[in-house]
């Protein structure tokens, strides 16, 4: 008999309801979430878009937290999605949880593992690490919670298409490399995510966030059970 995605699909599939009914609320709420930036949070030129982190002193250290997961924590109370570390392996986990939960894929597993794979690699492929603090500063995202006192928003990442159609995503090596593993899978599932939306229109990250969120949420409840 033929293994299929199905049975991943009716194990996550039960939090399918909770995510349509948040992207229900969040299509209503447009206009609000509207309002609320006000002019603080500025739809960034349709060619780019941003990706930020929340940087917390920690131990005489540095905790990154990217805004995705630091917004999901307040959601959903602590995430305790288990990464294994390989970038590739973690980053296809979550894409195909999120497949699942907006139910895009009713395929044999090995179609889904083939199209995860393939669309890491391009976006690997698209990977450009920068230096420290040279990212430009986007205005597309307004964080929904008030950050701890001694945490400050960064920029670490910036995806962009240009007047040739080639996209590409800089990202910081050096927040890079205070990211753990959930992190930066995170980041990537975001930057993959928010490529889609904008391509669709959608001007800032908004959706893309509670996506993501939602998608860490759903993925360590199934690793729990």
């Amino acid at each position: 008999m033929t293994r299929t995605h199905g049975k991943r699909r009716q194990h996550l599939g039960r939090w399918t309801a909770p995510l349509n009914a948040l992207l229900t609320a969040v299509l209503l709420g447009g206009c609000l979430l509207s309002l609320l930036h006000n002019g603080q949070s500025l739809a960034g030129p349709i060619s780019s878009g941003g990706g930020k982190a929340v940087v917390c002193p920690k131990n005489g250290a540095h905790k990154l937290t990217v805004l995705d997961v630091f917004e999901a924590h307040r959601e959903h109370g602590a995430i305790h999605a288990t990464m294994s570390g390989d970038i590739s392996k973690d980053f296809q986990s979550l894409l195909q949880a999120y497949w699942s939960l907006r139910d895009a894929y009713a395929r044999p597993m090995g179609e889904v593992s083939n199209a995860a794979q393939e669309e890491f690699d391009d976006l690997w492929l698209a990977l450009r690490w920068v230096p420290e603090g040279s990212l430009e500063t986007t205005h597309d995202a307004l964080p929904r919670y008030p950050l701890p006192r001694a945490c400050h928003l960064v920029q670490m990442a910036v995806q962009s298409t240009d007047d040739r159609g080639v996209f590409t995503v800089r990202i910081d090596e050096q927040l890079w490399g205070l990211a753990d593993p959930l992190n930066r899978a995170a980041l990537l599932l975001h930057e993959w995510i928010y490529r889609q939306e904008r391509l669709q229109g959608v001007a800032t990250s908004d959706l893309t966030r509670l996506l993501v969120g939602h998608t860490l949420w759903a993925a360590a409840q199934d690793q729990s059970d």
